[in-house]
């Protein structure tokens, strides 16, 4: 049984959310950032690695929880 999908989606102008700024998030943006998407951090506590990127503009930081 396979407990994962993998699936290929165009990332060209697409915004994509990312809940959370620790080291699970750093894994998913690594390969993020590989693509052309824009993308969007919520989180309160980020990461080095993400505090790096959103100052020079590779990724949106914003300093909150998603809202529900």
């Amino acid at each position: 049984m396979m407990n994962h999908f993998p699936i290929f989606i165009n990332m060209r102008e697409k915004l994509v959310i990312v809940s959370g700024a620790g080291e699970t998030a750093v894994a998913k943006l690594r390969l993020l950032l590989k693509t052309p998407a824009h993308i969007k951090v919520f989180g309160s506590e980020p990461t080095a690695d993400i505090e790096a990127w959103a100052s020079v503009g590779k990724l949106e930081l914003v300093r909150r929880s998603v809202a529900t």
